[in-house]
Parts: C-alpha cells; sequence; structure tokens
C-alpha cells in the first residue's frame, strides 16, 4: 500500500515508488510536461504543438475540475507524464484511471505501470475506496 511511500508537507503529497514520484500537478508542471509532450501516432492521426493559452485552458477546466483527481509523474525532477482519476461518483465508488507519458521513449520502462500501482493504492487508502476502469493514451 502507499501508506510508508506518501510524504506529506503542508497540503502536499507525493507518492513515493522505487522508480519515480507522483507529485501535486501544479500549472508550471502541466506545462512542463505539454511543452515534452508529443503525440502517439498509434493513438491519434494529429499532431501536437504546445500553446501556452491551451494548456493554461485545460489546467483551468480539466485539472481543476473537482471529479478528478491528477498527478504529475516524475522521474527525478522531471515531469514524464500525468495520471488522473477522472468520473469520479463518490456515490457508487467509482473512477476512470487514465494515464499518459511525454513520449514513445519513456514506454516499456515500468514508468506507467508504477504509477497505476501506486494511484490504485492511493484509492485504496483514501477516504473513499474507487472502484477503476483503466483508460491508457
Amino acid at each position: 500500500m502507499y501508506g510508508p511511500k506518501t510524504m506529506r508537507g503542508g497540503n502536499c503529497m507525493e507518492i513515493v515508488g522505487e522508480k519515480m514520484v507522483l507529485r501535486p500537478y501544479t500549472l508550471e508542471r502541466c506545462h512542463e510536461f505539454y511543452k515534452a509532450y508529443v503525440s502517439d501516432p498509434a493513438m491519434t492521426h494529429d499532431g501536437y504543438v504546445y500553446s501556452q493559452d491551451t494548456v493554461d485552458y485545460y489546467y483551468r477546466n480539466k485539472v481543476m475540475d473537482q471529479s478528478r483527481r491528477y498527478f504529475a509523474v516524475c522521474n527525478g525532477t522531471r515531469v514524464i507524464g500525468e495520471i488522473q482519476i477522472k468520473n469520479i461518483h463518490a456515490d457508487r465508488s467509482s473512477g476512470t484511471l487514465s494515464i499518459i507519458l511525454a513520449d514513445d521513449s519513456l514506454k516499456g520502462q515500468g514508468f506507467g505501470t508504477e504509477a497505476q500501482r501506486l494511484v490504485l493504492d492511493y484509492s485504496q487508502c483514501s477516504r473513499a475506496s474507487y472502484h477503476l476502469c483503466r483508460c491508457c493514451s
């Protein structure tokens, strides 16, 4: 479980794994991630071009949405992904798990697997336990 691996500081929480750390998803971390993001042609035919205004809008309207819980997936100090529990329904104790990594070079190294395990452990130990549907992008 995440308990012994969790570090709290004020209202901030970091969930520490073996390969990476889940940190609060701040606006700065969101921009860092999307500046490095390269879209996966297996997932979309659309290319991606960073836009500060688009990321600001995304952060305000998605990350700050109270029906979601976001974390920055970090390797050292570098933000390599984002993971979220979305579509949270407290009355049904359910939600959907979604993860995205910055580029294909990060795949196959266990970062996504560990991030999912840490979030699942976190959700089981938090106030409400969520039944999650995994959704990878």
